[in-house]
């Protein structure tokens, strides 16, 4: 809510064909997602940690934003965690 300027914020949370999936959508400014390299140019690293931490953890990661509409973040994890390496 503090970069989006969003007057709702929609969680939700299901699970489908052995996968969990997390979608949090907003109403807010929005912004161009081709822009985004240069935003984490400029020290904006927020969306780029959100996708490193569900890929860390062997889940997908999709964004779609359009300005003045809003942003949709969706997390697909597998139910069961992936194998560990051996140390």
């Amino acid at each position: 809510m503090k970069h989006a300027d969003a007057h709702h914020v929609r969680l939700s949370l299901g699970e489908a064909n052995g996968d969990v999936t997390l979608q949090i959508v907003d109403d807010g400014v929005g912004f161009n997602p081709d822009e985004a390299p240069t935003l984490v140019a400029e020290g904006h690293l927020g969306l780029i940690a959100m996708r490193e931490r569900v890929e860390s953890v062997g889940g997908s990661w999709d964004l779609e934003s359009t300005p003045g509409v809003g942003t949709s973040v969706r997390s697909t994890f597998p139910r069961e965690p992936a194998e560990q390496p051996a140390d």
